[in-house]
């Protein structure tokens, strides 16, 4: 019997086909790629606690302590914790992301997928990006915290807007949120991820009211009529080029998203690993 994230991370199977054939090499694993994240979703079904302190708090604590060992603990123990918090985060909601859209895909669903599908390509950019400066910062800090003590203005600076991050702060606000489409230009310029805006700007027209949107109800091609008119129609259920392309641009988001989202935990799964056993 399959288990609950495993029901909820699934596709029927006209849709596995579907991706199976799928020119793009990526989309063809997308059945493997929903199981490995069902079975993420089951390990991290638990609750979490991280802890926050502030800088005087914290200055307080460090009057306290008498060694750099014990100065880096108290520092990085409480940064892992901050680490796992956004670790947890963001992985339990690129992964409730990918059990909607799944499950609006095996209701026919259309529109609904490929908004949400957009919102997971901004979603696992940022987490993608955001693991791997973690990792820089961490594994350098790594090689030199057991001589001095070592903190990183940088990551707190990073965690704080991972974390508490928003668009709905003046500019200029330590906690206002960058653009995502800067984020998402800014990945395409590393190697194999150069396709990325370019299913991004597709589902963009899907989620906006644009014109690929509006195509999904249209049939394909107009009926030329004896004045010179052309009479065009569609209707709600209608299959047409469009909705092919809007469920070909989601299949891939659903597996590129869920791929990185993925690898992402597992690298700042790891950076939070090696805190802990550098301060057990």
């Amino acid at each position: 019997m399959s288990s609950v994230g495993e029901e909820r991370l699934q596709l029927l199977d006209p849709l596995t086909a579907r991706a199976k054939a799928s020119p793009v090499a990526l989309v063809r694993s997308l059945d493997q790629i929903l199981q490995d994240a069902a079975g993420l979703s089951v390990v991290l079904d638990r609750r979490f606690q991280y802890r926050q302190m502030s800088a005087e708090m914290f200055i307080a604590k460090v009057r306290e302590l008498c060694s750099v060992h014990e100065i880096n603990r108290l520092y990085w123990r409480d940064t892992a914790s901050t680490i796992k918090a956004y670790t947890l985060s963001s992985t339990w909601r690129i992964l409730d992301l990918l059990a909607q859209a799944c499950a609006l895909l095996n209701c026919d669903g259309v529109l609904g997928p490929a908004i949400l599908a957009r919102s997971l390509i901004e979603l696992t950019t940022v987490f993608v990006q955001t693991g791997g400066a973690v990792r820089e910062i961490v594994t350098s800090a790594a090689t030199i915290w057991s001589d001095k003590v070592i903190a990183s203005e940088d990551l707190e600076g990073l965690l704080g807007k991972a974390l508490h991050g928003t668009r709905t702060v003046p500019e200029g606000d330590f906690y206002r949120q960058t653009n995502v489409v800067t984020h998402i230009q800014k990945l395409s310029r590393i190697a194999g991820f150069e396709d990325v805006p370019k299913y991004y700007e597709r589902l963009c027209e899907v989620a906006h009211p644009n014109a690929l949107g509006n195509a999904r109800f249209w049939s394909d091609g107009g009926v030329p009529q004896s004045d010179g008119a052309v009479l065009w129609s569609g209707g709600p259920g209608v299959v047409n080029t469009a909705v092919n392309q809007i469920q070909d641009d989601t299949l891939w988001a659903l597996a590129w998203s869920g791929a990185n989202a993925l690898a992402g935990f597992g690298i700042l799964d790891e950076q939070v690993r090696t805190i802990a056993r550098a301060f057990p």
